[in-house]
């Protein structure tokens, strides 16, 4: 099996308006003490040498983390899709060498401790350069 944390770039997409929470970045708000983001990024950084944040806020408040940020090049909050595009544009002139991303949520903490491994081998099993995360019959079309 080919070596997927050398070749694999998460981005956590963060750009999203939070409207349903009435605004600001949902994934800094917190429970149990800690913030729904630094739950993400203790469960995916174990997988990837890789992570990318893509938030469209003007004072990002997530420049602490020492990661790259990036702002959609397309403007408008036109959703996911939108950081998926700008990450890909990230990586082909950043870190070349990349050959899989994986995107993850802001507002999902839970997912596996062994999500990249899961998607990467679905990946190979099925011949396929894109999947997507599917569990309890509902397939999260953002992972």
């Amino acid at each position: 099996m080919q070596k997927y944390n050398n070749n694999t770039c998460v981005v956590i997409l963060t750009g999203g308006l939070s409207s349903r929470m009435g605004g600001g970045i949902k994934s800094l708000e917190k429970f149990n003490n800690k913030t729904i983001f630094d739950r993400i990024l203790e469960r995916i950084t174990p997988q990837t040498k890789h992570i990318i944040i893509n938030s469209n806020e003007d004072d990002n408040k997530f420049n602490e983390y020492n990661l790259p940020v990036i702002k959609d090049k397309l403007t408008g909050h036109l959703g996911p899709l939108a950081g998926i595009h700008t990450s890909l544009h990230w990586i082909r002139y950043n870190i070349p060498q990349i050959e899989w991303l994986v995107s993850i949520p802001s507002d999902t903490p839970f997912f596996p401790k062994n999500l990249i491994k899961k998607l990467f081998r679905k990946a190979l099993d099925n011949n396929k350069k894109i999947v997507l995360a599917k569990s309890n019959d509902k397939i999260h079309p953002v992972i």
